[in-house]
């Protein structure tokens, strides 16, 4: 509990009081039933994508860690609620919560009697719910378990709401809906149907590990994080401190009193700035790298939530959403995949622990309408069919939502001088393709290896169910002396290959791989501070998104390489190729600014350059023309550097 602030006791007693004080007055909007039967509280903007709140004032006045046995909040009380759109035949059932006073992340309150739902609508109209919340053994385990009654007054409850129209000038997500998998190569918003291509931060994956969230502990053995500018052992980001825009959507994401959170709100805030549009980061690492981020009121004790810590943890992918930063959310580091229960893990494959895990986080996160789900960072089980697949139903089970799902891969290494042997990207994904609880690919790999990797990915799916594929980390860390590598290879590997794009990886813990006078610690994974040191990274990553969207029809364009010659390990072609009315068109990467020839079909093919570094054109070429293979030579100005030539058959 911060300094000065109430106690949980005084602050859930509060929240109680002024719970059952409205009552009354919310009757005519959820309902009289509502009224009658619970002290209820609807919160948020009752509008089409926007959160809205469900908090219920419960008579089990308990604590997230401090309970009677038989009585754990988490584990022995189920709150269900369900809403139905009865215009649509709509009906989603969201699991609720233990809330404590029902603001914890600005009271830090631990105790109370409060438990909420979280409820994202996807339809205007009127929208009924109604609550069931039992009680009994491990009930919240099983929705087939019946258990009694937790609150009389709560267990059959209903209302009822109207919702407005999406608002498409919402900031950031809101105005672009839910992402959805519809079966295509490249996932796509559900208010307009744009295609979602990732501009990606890939670290560092411990982000909530920062010192202002409640019960977050840094690791006494961090390389990087130390006193004197990091005395926790977590993050402090203060070199975004003035990156914090401090505007209605920055405060209302802030916490406590004073206001806490602003450095780490401040470094999104500057991904935003520079067209960073996902961010991958843990829920669960204990004993991986960081050793420092977990949900939990101890690292060991898998059974009671940290209550507070949660609900900071939602204003920050809160603040995500509103700035337009797809949350990419990994459940788990691979330490914990195989930990056992008895040494405080979550234990192996589909363990009650871990499924009451998943039921937490799902309850507490799935409501942001784009988020991506991954089973765990570099995953053990990748090939444990079996396993993965039931971890994976047991996400599809919970969330309500259906957010795209993946697991994130190991780094392949076939081979003499492998210290493990890990097969080839597609070789680890390939079972997986006829399963459909899986939406898309989160892989590394060497930056070489991108655009291989991702075509065999895409050839491998053109006949059934396709999935979006990410490159989500490249072992060629991210700093400026690799950047031409990194965006030839690894950027412009995956588009160019029919990918979705890529996340970026800070860097790893290898010092002699730190060249051109970059310091190790200010690029490690878990230890990166000053999110700007990437930024060339994230500008040629935003630029290359936005020739694609405005310039290219790539959700109809498919890798053909071999139309281009000479063929070079860096020089990609994607096209649509022309079939009846449809014109062709292609677009020919050539790494080193080569010269080409390009198999072209019949008539007049215009020509249009574009810079990938600075995303300038488009500069206007001669015409090429077909049937045949036309030498397409690249501009005068920048030898030897990339380019990227759009041509389209007139």
């Amino acid at each position: 509990m911060p300094p000065g602030s109430e106690s949980p006791r005084l602050a859930w007693l509060r929240a109680a009081a002024a719970l059952l004080a409205v009552t009354a007055s919310l009757a005519g909007g959820l309902g009289a039933q509502a009224a009658r039967n619970a002290p209820v509280l609807l919160e948020g903007p009752r509008r089409v994508w926007h959160t809205l709140t469900l908090s219920f004032a419960t008579v089990v006045d308990t604590h997230e860690s401090l309970h009677p046995p038989g009585a754990n909040p988490f584990l022995d009380f189920r709150l269900d609620v369900t809403f139905s759109h009865a215009a649509s035949g709509t009906s989603l059932v969201v699991p609720g919560f233990y809330a404590a006073d029902g603001r914890a992340a600005d009271t830090s309150a631990a105790a109370g009697n409060v438990w909420q739902a979280h409820f994202t609508p996807d339809r205007a109209g009127v929208w009924e719910w109604s609550a069931a919340f039992r009680r009994g053994p491990g009930i919240a385990l099983d929705a087939q378990l019946a258990g009694s009654t937790a609150d009389a007054r709560v267990d059959g409850s209903f209302g009822t709401f109207h919702v407005a129209p999406a608002d498409p000038q919402a900031p950031g997500l809101l105005g672009l809906g839910r992402l959805t998998h519809a079966g295509e190569r490249y996932l796509h918003f559900a208010q307009g149907g744009a295609r979602f291509l990732k501009s990606g931060a890939g670290g560092p994956e411990n982000l909530l590990a920062y010192f202002e969230i409640d019960g977050t502990l840094g690791d006494p053995g961090s390389l990087c994080l130390a006193a004197p500018t990091n005395p926790e052992r977590l993050h402090r980001f203060a070199a975004h401190t003035g990156d914090f825009l401090g505007d209605a959507v920055g405060l209302r994401h802030t916490w406590g009193s004073p206001a806490r959170g602003q450095n780490l709100l401040g470094a999104l805030d500057y991904l935003a700035s520079v067209g960073v549009n996902s961010f991958f980061f843990l829920l669960h690492g204990y004993q991986g790298d960081g050793n420092d981020v977990w949900p939990f009121v101890a690292a060991t004790d898998k059974a009671h939530f940290d209550v507070s810590k949660l609900d900071q943890w939602e204003r920050v992918l809160a603040h995500m959403t509103a700035r337009g930063i797809v949350p990419q959310v990994s459940f788990e580091e691979d330490e914990n995949d195989l930990l056992p229960e008895s040494q405080g893990g979550l234990g192996v494959g589909l363990t009650p622990t871990r499924r009451l895990y998943y039921r937490e986080m799902i309850a507490r996160f799935a409501h942001h309408p784009a988020l991506l789900w991954v089973v765990g960072e570099e995953s053990n089980y990748y090939d444990q069919v079996a396993t993965m697949q039931a971890l994976a139903l047991a996400i599809r089970d919970l969330d309500p939502y259906d957010h795209p799902l993946a697991f994130h891969g190991k780094h392949p290494c076939v081979g003499a001088g492998c210290p493990q042997e890990y097969p080839i990207v597609v070789a680890q994904y390939q079972p997986y393709f006829p399963f459909e609880a899986f939406d898309y690919t989160s892989f590394q790999t060497v930056p070489g290896a991108f655009n291989q990797s991702t075509v065999q990915l895409v050839e491998a799916q053109l006949a059934g169910r396709k999935w979006a594929h990410f490159g989500d980390e490249q072992s060629l860390n991210a700093i400026p002396a690799n950047l031409t590598d990194n965006r030839r290879r690894a950027l412009w590997g995956n588009l160019m290959a029919g990918g979705a794009g890529v996340s970026w990886y800070p860097g790893n813990a290898i010092v002699a791989q730190y060249t051109g006078g970059a310091a190790m610690c200010d690029y490690y994974d878990i230890a990166i501070e000053d999110l700007r040191r990437m930024e060339s990274y994230f500008l040629q990553t935003a630029h290359a998104v936005a020739i694609f969207h405005q310039r290219l029809p790539f959700a109809a364009m498919l890798p053909a390489n071999h139309l281009a010659a000479p063929n070079g390990a860096q020089d990609y072609v994607l096209q649509r190729p022309e079939q009846g009315a449809t014109r062709a068109v292609y677009a020919v990467y050539r790494g080193t600014g080569s010269a080409a020839t390009l198999a072209l079909g019949p008539g007049e093919h215009t020509v249009e350059w574009f810079d990938p570094r600075s995303g300038a054109g488009l500069i206007a070429a001669p015409s090429l023309f077909g049937p045949g293979t036309p030498l397409l030579p690249p501009p005068a100005q920048d030898p030897g550097q990339d380019w990227l030539a759009i041509v389209r058959q007139q």
